[in-house]
């Protein structure tokens, strides 16, 4: 089996999965490479896209910038930018219910709602707020960095030219206009990190480690005294982001789909966020078990991400079994098709059961991989590094979306429709996916 240019070798048993993710292919035996060359050029030489030699420090440095002190003071501004999605969008509610109640429609119906772009809003406003924090940054940039971010992910979901090695020196008005987002989010996170280290060096208070943005916990992170470059910086925060934004929103949308069509599990998940008094962080994170259920088992019928990163063998490797992979193979472990596995999951494997995830202590983490069954954050040495920052903003959106709204399947969707779209590596909701809210 060939992946683009190279022989591909996919990995669907778990204990499979567990040697190709070992560091001796991961790290000594094997190099990433990225697939779509937006990609190769906005995340430049961020922890995503390194070598494994490169890799090792780097991700010791951005591991700071993830740290419980650093994620407590992102939960906050996540907190405060749910709030406001959803008080938003009870507004939009009750207006339309008002709209359809002078109509003579009722104003009792589910109201009808394109929860994608919900959810995109959400997740883009919380992601650049978390990348950048409030000090020193306008509304205006981050509306830009968001603007101009989202730019490159729908030029990729939308149109296949980009997969192509050489799209980006393509003499077209659509090329010309991601090459200036690109290098617009470049010279603006470039800026942004010169400023803080500016500012840092005249503040007398420079001891003090800075909280409240990716930017500023990356740029203070050092490893063996040695500080990154404003440009691995700026390259580092936009690889950050890319783990919280589409995948993200994505994610969102296959659980409020699922939630919409299964009423009782809909219910156990609000009846277990209602009996939560006060938002702290280790009350959503450490909480919750069976909405953390929730979103694992959406996540393992519809990986926002299909596929595990492509990466390349640079030797020839041999496995416990005697089997060998030879030299210049693409290694992949399609999280898509392990999630439907009978043999891994039961003869139930393709039905909505979030209970599979439960252990008898109720508690469960939304980001541990289940021995290598759950690849969707990946695994091994290498898995997502921004995969707490995602878990982060969905607990938060269901924490305050399901004490608000009841979810209903918009009228024509059937419980068995397919709601998604394969755009590899990314399964996206179908355009124009509506769920029906309706206040509680």
């Amino acid at each position: 089996m060939y992946f683009l240019w190279n022989p591909g070798l996919y990995v669907i048993r778990p204990e499979d999965a567990e040697q190709v993710l070992h560091p001796k292919i991961t790290i000594k035996n094997s190099t990433r490479r990225a697939n779509f060359p937006i990609f190769t050029k906005l995340f430049g030489e961020g922890l995503f896209m390194v070598p494994p030699d490169k890799w090792i420090k780097m991700h010791k440095v951005c591991l700071r910038g993830v740290s419980k002190k650093h994620m407590l003071s992102y939960f906050s501004t996540v907190l405060e930018i749910a709030k406001e999605k959803v008080e938003r969008l009870c507004a939009d509610v009750s207006s339309s219910q008002k709209t359809a109640e002078k109509a003579g429609k009722g104003s009792d119906q589910p109201v009808p709602i394109e929860i994608a772009r919900i959810f995109q809003d959400f997740s883009l406003h919380a992601i650049v707020s978390i990348a950048f924090g409030n000090n020193g940054v306008t509304a205006h940039e981050r509306s830009q960095i968001g603007v101009n971010f989202e730019k490159c992910f729908e030029a990729i979901s939308k149109n296949p030219l980009f997969s192509l090695p050489f799209c980006l020196m393509l003499p077209t008005a659509e090329v010309t206009s991601i090459n200036k987002a690109i290098g617009y989010l470049h010279d603006t996170g470039n800026r942004m990190v010169r400023q803080f280290r500016n500012d840092k060096e005249g503040n007398d208070e420079a001891g003090v480690e800075p909280r409240g943005s990716l930017l500023r916990a990356l740029c203070a992170s050092a490893e063996d005294g040695e500080i990154l470059s404003d440009k691995l910086v700026t390259h580092n925060v936009y690889s950050f982001m890319a783990a919280g934004y589409d995948t993200t929103s994505t994610a969102l949308g296959h659980i409020a789909v699922m939630l919409a069509r299964h009423p009782e599990i809909q219910e156990r998940a609000r009846k277990e966020i209602l009996e939560i008094k006060e938002p702290t962080f280790d009350n959503i994170m450490s909480g919750m078990p069976y909405t953390s259920a929730v979103c694992k088992e959406a996540i393992r019928l519809f990986p926002p991400v299909i596929t595990t990163g492509n990466r390349i063998t640079t030797a020839s490797v041999r496995l416990k079994d005697g089997s060998a992979i030879a030299k210049g193979v693409s290694i992949l472990c399609p999280s898509w098709v392990v999630g439907h596995l009978p043999e891994v999951w039961g003869k139930d494997c393709k039905d909505f059961n979030p209970d599979r995830f439960l252990r008898q202590n109720n508690t469960q983490s939304l980001t541990k991989h289940d021995g290598y069954k759950m690849l969707a954050f990946g695994g091994g040495v290498r898995p997502c590094i921004g995969k707490h920052l995602s878990a982060l903003e969905m607990k938060i959106m269901l924490y305050s979306l399901l004490r608000k709204f009841q979810l209903y399947p918009a009228d024509g969707s059937k419980a068995d429709q397919q709601h998604f779209r394969v755009l590899p590596p990314l399964m996206k909701l179908q355009p124009n996916v509506m769920v029906g809210l309706s206040r509680i």
